[in-house]
C-alpha cells in the first residue's frame, strides 16, 4: 500500500467471530447513506464533485483513484477480487488462494474523509 493513501488498495479486518475480512480497497460513496455500488443519491453526488478540494484530490490521484473504483465494481459485481486485487492480496500473504475468499453478504463499511481546499487530507 501507498503510505500517502493508508486507506486504499486492500485492508484485512479481523471479526469478533474469529473471520477475517478481506476488503479490496475504499472508494467514494455516491450517497451520504450509501452502502452499496446500488445506493446512488445523484444530489450527493452532484454536492461532492462540485467541491474544489475533491477535484483537486481526484486530478492529482487520478490514476489510482480509477483502480481502486474498478476494483471494488468488480468485487461487488461478481463476488470475486480482480487479479490486480488477489496480487495485492498475496503481498501479504503469499499462500491465500481465490479458493480461500467467500463474498461476505453484508454491505460494505462507509467512513467520512474530510478533504481540505487544497485536495489534501484534513
Amino acid at each position: 500500500p501507498d503510505p500517502a493513501l493508508p486507506f486504499l488498495d486492500v485492508h484485512f479486518t479481523p471479526t469478533l467471530g474469529g473471520d477475517v475480512k478481506i476488503g479490496p480497497n475504499a472508494v467514494p460513496a455516491l450517497s451520504r447513506e450509501g452502502y452499496s455500488w446500488g445506493d446512488v443519491n445523484f444530489r450527493d453526488v452532484a454536492s461532492m464533485v462540485s467541491e474544489k478540494g475533491f477535484q483537486r484530490l481526484a486530478a492529482k490521484h487520478f490514476r489510482t483513484g480509477l483502480r481502486e473504483v474498478y476494483r471494488s465494481a468488480r468485487v461487488f459485481a461478481t463476488g470475486r477480487p480482480s487479479a490486480g486485487t488477489m496480487s495485492s492480496l498475496q503481498s501479504f500473504f503469499p499462500w491465500l488462494e481465490p479458493a480461500h475468499l467467500e463474498a461476505w453478504p453484508e454491505a460494505a463499511g462507509v467512513r467520512a474523509q474530510a478533504v481540505g481546499f487544497d485536495g489534501g487530507f484534513v
